[in-house]
């Protein structure tokens, strides 16, 4: 099967065990849970070869000393979401004669992913240069985790779908290019397993290892285009933390109105807000006029909902109801516990405090339960 198929079966099938040697401690997640004994450089080697979950190495006070804890940092997450994002790419560059090297037309997220490599790039550089290991294996954690796979791939997702194949074809572009380098500044962390996916891809030379370390360049900072791009992201957090709130589930779309001065970015951003923020139309403009509808705000927007799409408000009203009385009776006990006398004088004061402090989050809660009521009676 694919690489991306392998990387998944791995990764279903892992469980993690404890290897040992010497001065040397090396923590792996096997494939098929057996225990391997033998040299460091042999479990990594098996590690790699089996595509597992996790590798990390350290070393105790009689060897090198590593600022910051790699297996805290690394551990278990990352390896596992590096996989994934890297058998996705595989999947979708399979079949496709796909250079490595930048489109001459960059999409505002092309350009937003490629700055914050970029800065990622110098930044990691400099860290490593002064031997600030943790700090540059936690900035390649989270442009991995936060950056890459939360955002990119999931924008990419909808070129990549669609039927307009230069799109599509730039998007793979941008993903080579970026994961290719990524690989590289993830090697001196994760040899074995980097290699083994260099090898699977798509590269020149002989080995990751010899490979041109990846430099920052002026040409690939796009400052202003990242600024847009944080705005929509803003836009679609809000939106999803709002969702959220009110219980409503990714599956009900609703339309989605963004008033905003910068009118020319967000249309260019409305394909990415309609997929990530669960709507089924966006709407940009100067401003909106629209009764009963939910508003979020952020620094450069102000998004619409309107509340019938949002939410069934019979149902929606009956579930907040049923809520604010088992919140209210909840705060009457805590009420009835804190005057009376007897609990004050014999129960431990931290059981008291307890009490005080449940009792006050029970009423933010209930004023909370009752403005949403009052919005949706309106």
């Amino acid at each position: 099967g694919s690489l991306g198929q392998g990387i998944s079966a791995a990764c279903g099938m892992a469980k993690a065990a404890k290897l040992q040697n010497a001065d040397w401690r090396v923590y792996a997640v096997l494939g098929d849970g057996e225990i391997q004994e033998g040299q460091v450089w042999e479990a990594a080697m098996f590690a790699s070869h089996y595509k597992l979950d996790n590798l990390c190495v350290l070393v105790d006070n009689n060897g090198l000393q590593i600022d910051g804890n790699i297996a805290d940092v690394m551990s278990p997450y990352p390896i596992d979401e590096k996989f994934k994002a890297f058998g996705f790419h595989v999947i979708n560059i399979d079949g496709h004669d796909v250079p490595n090297q930048l489109p001459e037309k960059l999409a505002l997220e092309d350009k937003w992913i490629v700055n914050q490599f970029n800065q990622v790039v110098k930044e990691v550089t400099d860290n490593l240069e002064h031997f600030e290991i943790g700090i540059a294996v936690q900035k390649l954690y989270d442009f991995l985790w936060d950056e890459l796979c939360d955002w990119y791939i999931e924008i990419a997702k909808i070129r990549l779908q669609s039927s307009d194949e230069s799109a599509a074809q730039a998007a793979r572009q941008v993903l080579v290019w970026v994961m290719t380098g990524t690989l590289q500044l993830l090697h001196p962390f994760m040899p074995y397993i980097t290699e083994e996916i260099w090898q699977s891809l798509l590269h020149e030379g002989e080995s990751i290892m010899v490979s041109k370390w990846p430099v920052y360049e002026e040409a690939h900072c796009f400052q202003q285009a990242a600024s847009d791009m944080q705005g929509i992201m803003d836009v679609i957090r809000a939106v999803r933390n709002r969702r959220s709130e009110m219980n409503v589930p990714p599956s009900r779309k609703t339309h989605l109105y963004i008033a905003t001065a910068a009118e020319k970015v967000f249309q260019e951003g409305a394909p990415i807000i309609e997929r990530l923020a669960f709507a089924n139309g966006v709407e940009i403009g100067p401003a909106f006029e629209i009764e009963g509808a939910v508003n979020i705000v952020t620094s450069g927007a102000k998004a619409y909902i309107p509340m019938d799409e949002l939410v069934d408000k019979k149902a929606e009203l009956a579930r907040l109801t049923k809520e604010l009385e088992s919140a209210q009776k909840q705060y009457a006990t805590t009420q009835q516990k804190l005057s009376n006398e007897k609990f004050l004088s014999k129960a431990p004061e931290n059981v008291v405090e307890g009490v005080r402090q449940n009792a006050a989050k029970l009423k933010e809660h209930i004023a909370l339960i009752q403005s949403s009521i009052d919005a949706l009676s309106k």
